[in-house]
């Protein structure tokens, strides 16, 4: 049985919308350090996941697996999904109201994070993305020096199309240059006065000595 080409020709108008719009993703990581952890045989990973798209659908939703590897070694895995809502559309007179929200599932813990309608000019209202404070996770200490790697790879993108593969991935070394430090340094007066006073002791023995020949 023949299909009526009118029915092929339908199908192809229904079809052209998608074929007009590419989606597109793309899937980061970023701010990957390491810190300190109470348990003496853990370290904390903190890293910022974040997605992007321009696909239509409301909400979206995006599974995703997180992937942390110390020396190319998995050491740690996790599952989470994203729903991202978003597509309200800012009044002209730019009220915050809140315009997108994503919802991480991360470690069984559902965390929403929003944003509001803000003006980039007197005449230009915006809604920024909803971005995803530093997730914090332990992992066993490493044994030695090395290179940690946390990488997100997406299960569903519900047909995006990922780009800046490059994207998905930080790597940093360990130990590095360490944790940040949390005893503040000291003053800089205080460290030029120290300087000044082993420079005036110095002088002082210098000439003793001097006078003492």
């Amino acid at each position: 049985m023949r299909t009526p080409s009118w029915l092929g020709c339908a199908a192809t108008l229904l079809l052209l919308p998608a074929a007009l719009h590419a989606q597109t993703c793309d899937v980061m990581i970023t701010n990957g350090s390491w810190s300190v952890h109470p348990d003496p045989d853990s370290i904390y990973v903190s890293y910022n996941p974040e997605i992007t798209s321009d696909a239509p659908q409301n909400p979206r939703l995006y599974e995703v697996r997180i992937n942390i590897r110390f020396n190319s070694v998995l050491v740690d895995q996790q599952d989470a999904t994203l729903q991202w809502s978003h597509g309200y559309q800012c009044a002209s007179n730019c009220p915050p109201d809140i315009c997108a929200e994503k919802e991480w599932l991360l470690k069984g813990a559902l965390k929403r994070v929003q944003t509001r309608c803000a003006k980039a000019s007197p005449t230009f209202c915006y809604c920024p993305v909803p971005v995803l404070p530093k997730e914090k996770k332990p992992i066993p200490k490493p044994t030695g020096s090395g290179l940690i790697e946390i990488e997100m790879v997406p299960l569903d993108l519900q047909g995006c199309n990922p780009i800046n593969p490059g994207n998905d991935r930080v790597q940093f070394a360990y130990p590095g240059a360490g944790p940040t430090p949390t005893t503040p340094g000291a003053p800089p007066a205080l460290v030029l006065s120290l300087v000044m006073g082993f420079v005036g002791v110095a002088l002082v023995s210098l000439r003793m000595r001097r006078r003492a020949a």
